[in-house]
């Protein structure tokens, strides 16, 4: 379903946020490495995620001014053309970074 292995599914993750509550903190849902049954209890919640939407292409200053008004935010970018990099500056052709290829 969130797709773990395969570079997660940051909108699977924030709906289920919405749908449950939100996130406790690590020392109230410890990590455990290994396969189990997820808990989650309200009375310790930590953060609660109340509102989702798809972004646009915006520059830095942009970025903090939506921080700022919104508060924090997932963002994500086309990590193909880092497949086989092996140093440098990227410099690709803009068709090549299509925004609509993130997932």
């Amino acid at each position: 379903m969130d797709k773990g292995c395969n570079g997660g599914d940051y909108d699977m993750t924030t709906l289920w946020l919405m749908m449950f509550g939100g996130l406790m903190n690590e020392t109230d849902y410890p990590w455990v490495g290994e396969v189990g049954t997820c808990y989650y209890n309200d009375s310790k919640c930590a953060v609660a995620v109340v509102g989702t939407g798809t972004g646009r292409d915006v520059d830095e200053e942009e970025l903090k001014g939506i921080i700022y008004d919104e508060g924090p935010m997932a963002c994500a970018f086309n990590a193909r053309p880092l497949k086989d990099y092996t140093g440098g500056i990227i410099d690709l052709p803009k068709e090549e970074c299509d925004p609509r290829q993130v997932r």
